[in-house]
């Protein structure tokens, strides 16, 4: 998770996301609500394994539907390219999208076919109303950012690996 800071709005969380094929449909959007609870301007984007035919894959899943059903109901937009993001003997399809929440601003994606991978990569452009400036060069300060980190709190896990954790004890005790 990345926080940016632009003049004139509110910080925006930018997540990068991975949702397993066959992941637990019950907990599929949990995770979306307790990074929404970090900060109300986000954009989570990554191999979300969810189709559906509002950003114009061939067919529904229950992932796309859930998404598409949590998104309407926080408010967010789903954003995917024109074009498959994923190739498979099965057919192609759109998996790789963006979810964003409380943006002021337009935002669009593109598959780019640089790689030979079967996920092509995937660029969201979002719109500032700023002219691009020149790329500078960008050379972390590790030293600064241990630091913060060591600075801040600890979390608990989210839920779902608190289950998992607590099951796993469970088991543990069971056979000895």
């Amino acid at each position: 998770m990345v926080l940016v800071n632009l003049p004139n709005i509110p910080p925006i969380n930018f997540v990068s996301a991975y949702r397993p094929p066959y992941d637990t449909p019950a907990l599929f959007t949990i995770d979306f609500e307790s990074l929404y609870a970090y900060n109300s301007a986000i954009f989570i984007a990554g191999d979300l394994n969810a189709k559906h035919r509002s950003w114009n894959c061939t067919r529904t899943c229950t992932y796309g539907k859930q998404l598409l059903s949590f998104a309407k109901k926080t408010n967010a937009r789903i954003i995917a390219p024109d074009t498959p993001t994923h190739f498979h003997y099965s057919g192609s399809t759109i998996i790789d999208i963006a979810l964003a929440r409380n943006m002021p601003y337009d935002a669009s994606a593109y598959a780019l076919t640089d790689l030979s991978s079967d996920h092509l990569p995937v660029k969201f452009l979002i719109d500032t109303g700023t002219p691009p400036e020149i790329p500078k060069k960008f050379i972390p300060n590790w030293k600064n950012l241990k630091d913060h980190l060591g600075r801040q709190p600890a979390s608990p896990p989210p839920p779902a690996v608190q289950m998992t954790l607590t099951r796993k004890l469970k088991d543990l005790l069971r056979k000895s």
